[in-house]
């Protein structure tokens, strides 16, 4: 079974930004990548067509050509304040049009610049960031744009870190005890435990209890969800 932590870097950064839209898709359980392509990049396609989209290159074996794919790295991108040229070599299209998803991404997104300027004030008062489950971190050296990218992906991709981590020595202590089933990788935001197939339905609601971990930011307290894969192989 592979736990995979939903959507995690989006949704600590929609709740750090304080974007009231994105938290409520959070919360009524929408799929943020799924509306980033029919909402900003793509206006007027529907689920149903970049559905379909992505299971064409599926198929294809040309995954990284999806509408869906790219509509969550342009997201990813412009979280983290990442280069077009970052982006550009990631999906493989010309510059001018990395330029444009990352420029029609942002136009829709005034409270992520808004975010960004706050990390950077931050970075100038004190060079100290404090993610919201209180790991700290002092960034050193040059002030520049490179320390403001690594400063604004720290809060969130150390949170969904110390969530995976917290959930990996839960199951390490109350599942691993039982001889049949065994952790037998991590990936940043996901963890693949290994159990008896007839195990399937009762491991699944222990790892998704086990997982849970409440995040307040902002005096919004919110978690991410589990989502569970299972199969007879890591494929």
């Amino acid at each position: 079974t592979e736990a995979d932590l939903a959507g995690a870097d989006a949704m600590v950064v929609a709740y750090m930004s304080e974007d009231p839209l994105l938290i409520s898709l959070f919360e009524s359980g929408k799929n943020i990548h799924m509306f980033t392509a029919t909402h900003i990049l793509w206006k007027g396609t529907s689920e149903e067509e970049i559905k379909a989209d992505r299971e064409f290159h599926k198929k294809q074996g040309t995954d990284t050509r999806s509408k869906y794919f790219i509509a969550k790295k342009v997201r990813h991108s412009g979280n983290y304040l990442a280069s077009f040229v970052s982006l550009q070599e990631t999906i493989g299209c010309s510059a001018a049009q990395a330029k444009h998803y990352l420029h029609t991404f942002y136009n829709f997104s005034p409270n992520l610049t808004k975010w960004h300027n706050e990390i950077r004030s931050q970075l100038k008062s004190n060079r100290t960031i404090t993610t919201p489950l209180g790991r700290k971190r002092i960034f050193l050296g040059k002030f520049d744009e490179d320390m403001v990218r690594e400063a604004v992906a720290f809060g969130p991709q150390e949170t969904v870190a110390t969530v995976i981590n917290t959930g990996i020595n839960r199951v390490y202590k109350y599942l691993c005890p039982i001889p049949e089933i065994n952790i037998i990788n991590q990936v940043h935001d996901s963890m693949l435990v290994q159990h008896p197939k007839a195990w399937r339905e009762g491991v699944h609601e222990a790892l998704r209890a086990l997982l849970r971990v409440d995040i307040t930011i902002k005096n919004k307290t919110f978690f991410i969800p589990v989502e569970l894969k299972s199969g007879n192989n890591w494929r």
